[in-house]
């Protein structure tokens, strides 16, 4: 049975996508930015996925610190096994640290779309691997993860950290995501739609 919230969301980001199009080839001239950016990737695009997906707001961490030390490195979205409580999320004793850090599915490395946005198919993947890398480098010795996610919020990667390998990806033809291949991509990094 197809999930009405994930194909509504689809919907939503492939008019987003055409928006960013327009406005990115009638502004980007005139102004030294492009669109959508990192943190836009993150609000308008991921996020909604995952919840279209059947996650909570307890399972996810945007912006999380992972070296408690700088406050500088974070991951972009850290999705979580299972529910955590509110008084959990990365403040508590150095136990509670070490059990919230043992139950991360998949981190989310995000990025805008002029990354990832190539015709090479070469350059895509050299790009999401050196991103992939760069994404590792959060991981701490107390975390376990099951994959890492790097994105455009159109096209995603995702490495197993454990061997270094890509275990999935989506990199539509013609801009446009399907359902078929978000439920098999995410079912592969172990969410399951």
């Amino acid at each position: 049975m197809r999930n009405a919230k994930l194909e509504k969301c689809i919907k939503d980001i492939k008019k987003l996508n055409c928006f960013y199009k327009e406005y990115n080839k009638k502004f980007n001239k005139r102004y030294p930015f492009y669109r959508p950016s990192e943190q836009e990737v993150v609000a308008y695009q991921i996020l909604p996925l995952l919840f279209s997906l059947g996650l909570s707001k307890e399972q996810i961490a945007v912006q999380y610190p992972t070296n408690y030390s700088n406050a500088k490195n974070h991951a972009d979205i850290i999705v979580y096994e299972e529910k955590f409580n509110e008084g959990l999320r990365g403040n508590e004793a150095k136990d509670s640290v070490k059990e919230i850090n043992s139950k991360i599915l998949t981190i989310i490395e995000a990025k805008n779309p002029s990354i990832l946005d190539s015709n090479k198919e070469h350059d895509k993947e050299y790009e999401s691997k050196r991103l992939y890398k760069e994404a590792k480098k959060y991981l701490q010795d107390d975390m376990l993860c099951k994959s890492i996610i790097v994105t455009d919020g159109l096209r995603y990667y995702a490495y197993d950290p454990k061997n270094d390998k890509q275990i999935a990806k989506i990199d539509p033809k013609r801009d446009k995501l399907e359902y078929g291949e978000i439920c098999t991509f995410f079912r592969e990094v172990g969410l399951k739609p």
